[in-house]
């Protein structure tokens, strides 16, 4: 993966336990209104969200799904989408946050840290 960690956030693989607040902050209307999926979306249907993406590969083109974690408290405030064209020279990325971490400037956020 691309060195996106910051000073604030990290993007790491979805886990099972990531389900309940997926499944919290993806059936806010404000969160899901310009997104694909509908809502509300329930515990189950979370939890095969996240085993769906379990089985994807982020080393290919094609689309990926990452949670966002802050650095300092582990949990779910969001979840990033990265979708890379073939050749891996492209790819359209997509950050949506929880509700309440919203407006902090984790999607924007560029000061890289390893």
């Amino acid at each position: 993966m691309p060195d996106i960690v910051t000073r604030r956030r990290r993007p790491r693989r979805l886990r099972r336990s990531d389900a309940p607040a997926l499944a919290r902050y993806r059936s806010d209307p404000s969160v899901a209104r310009y997104q694909t999926w509908r809502t509300p979306i329930d515990r189950a249907e979370a939890e095969a969200v996240v085993a769906g993406y379990l089985t994807d590969s982020p080393d290919g083109p094609g689309l990926f799904q990452y949670a966002v974690e802050h650095n300092q408290r582990p949990g779910l405030i969001g979840d990033l989408h990265v979708e890379a064209e073939a050749g891996l020279r492209l790819a359209r990325v997509g950050i949506t946050p929880a509700p309440d971490m919203r407006h902090r400037g984790y999607a924007t956020e560029r000061e890289s840290v390893r």
